[in-house]
């Protein structure tokens, strides 16, 4: 952190935080939020094989698809993220900071909703000037 304060993108206003750490894919994920990045970080696991720094995969939550980047960070070693938000000037408050990567942690392990699908038309209605049985109904 000490390296960053220096740099435009780092927001004095904010803190790191670790948000959600669970245990995910034979590692450890969280939502790790610095004042100049906020990604969703996978730590892997001991027997997890070792990805090239750099190189990207798509990992599958139940919320969808997201890709992961490769890296190596001194003191922790190999782990995998996915930025939501790089620079962090959006943010003027650590617990609005933290609210958004608790709220991103629930919304990753979220199925998006489904919703019904609108009543269709068929062939014969569109060919009869596209109105629906209960549009010729009521008008």
């Amino acid at each position: 952190a000490e390296r960053m304060r220096s740099l435009p993108v780092y927001n004095q206003r904010l803190d790191i935080q670790v948000v959600g750490l669970r245990r995910w894919d034979e590692g450890l994920l969280a939502i790790v939020a610095t004042p100049w990045c906020m990604n969703i970080v996978l730590l892997p696991g001991e027997d997890a094989p070792r990805r090239m720094e750099g190189t990207t995969r798509e990992l599958v939550f139940p919320s969808g698809r997201y890709d992961f980047i490769a890296g190596q960070l001194p003191g922790v070693g190999a782990l995998e993220s996915c930025s939501l938000f790089s620079p962090m000037e959006e943010f003027d408050d650590p617990g609005v900071m933290r609210a958004v990567a608790e709220h991103a942690m629930t919304g990753l392990f979220t199925p998006p909703e489904t919703t019904p699908d609108a009543p269709g038309m068929n062939r014969r209605s569109f060919l009869r000037g596209g109105r629906r049985a209960s549009d010729r109904a009521t008008g």
